[in-house]
């Protein structure tokens, strides 16, 4: 067999553990006594089997154990050296585990929309702490808008960062550390939008996997038009008597909305008619 893979029909060594570690610690495993009859040069490569958890990234590398067997007395007794190759560590066999990232997409959609709100940015507000509650701060993360890479989230030191987001965007958050905890937030709308849904603001992230948020805002608009009018004389020098030319505002049907009568500068207005999202399209 090539260095480092097992001989045809080798079977795997269980190791035992210094009673477990907690994640980001050290364990420590051993092999059951191997014994020597003769001094020389003996060779074994060590891998760690990977294990079934899909958060994590096992460490593939093999570590290459040199024993050296010498009789420095000549009692009887052999004596015993090692070196390892290939390991992390400074007696480089030590086996690197790494958690798995994860992703956070979050989903924006805004209703009773107009073709003037196409393009309209939303800003999410994102906090990080890490699985101990300590600020994520100082962090970088790459970003994904449908598909295409978007502007990176840098998180400030109080753990905070903001994504800048449009109506029917996605954009996912990778590389976020396995049991990270996030809390998204929208603080501000655009003029004319209220905050109407969220789902999924608050949450843990699990390496492997993708958490998923979304916010959702309702567009409105109302305004209002003030009809105005004014007489004139002819000729023009003709004083104006106040309130005594009056005029109507009449709805398509005839009926009377309104009767004013103008100044002595001849100018008159309607009081100011409202219009919300129920009148665009119509004509009055």
């Amino acid at each position: 067999a090539e260095a480092g893979e097992p001989n045809e029909g080798a079977a795997p060594i269980d190791l035992r553990s210094n009673g477990g570690a907690d994640e980001d610690e050290r364990s420590f495993v051993r092999f059951d006594v191997i014994s020597y009859d003769a001094e020389g040069e003996y060779v074994y490569y060590i891998r760690e089997a990977a294990g079934e958890e899909s958060t994590m990234e096992y460490d593939g590398r093999a570590v290459k154990a040199t024993v050296t067997a010498k009789d420095l007395e000549g009692q009887g007794k052999l004596s015993f050296s090692v070196a390892y190759e290939g390991g992390e560590g400074d007696d480089h066999n030590a086996f690197l585990n790494v958690r798995k990232p994860g992703s956070l997409a979050i989903t924006k959609t805004a209703v009773n929309t107009t073709e003037a709100c196409d393009g309209q940015v939303f800003t999410v507000t994102i906090r990080l702490t890490d699985k101990n509650g300590e600020k994520l701060a100082g962090q970088e993360y790459t970003t994904w808008i449908e598909g295409v890479e978007g502007p990176a989230l840098t998180t400030d030191a109080d753990g905070r960062g903001e994504l800048s987001i449009q109506a029917g965007q996605t954009v996912t958050v990778q590389g976020l550390p396995h049991g990270a905890q996030y809390v998204l937030s929208e603080d501000t709308q655009p003029d004319g939008y209220t905050l109407t849904g969220s789902e999924g603001t608050e949450g843990v992230i699990t390496g492997d996997e993708e958490s998923a948020a979304s916010f959702e805002n309702t567009y409105d608009a109302n305004g209002e038009m003030i009809l105005k009018v004014r007489k004139q004389m002819d000729p023009a020098d003709l004083a104006i008597p106040e309130n005594t030319f009056a005029f109507e505002l009449r709805d398509a049907a005839g009926g009377v909305l309104e009767t004013v009568t103008a100044g002595a500068d001849g100018k008159a207005a309607f009081t100011a008619i409202p219009y919300t999202m129920d009148d665009l399209g119509e004509t009055y």
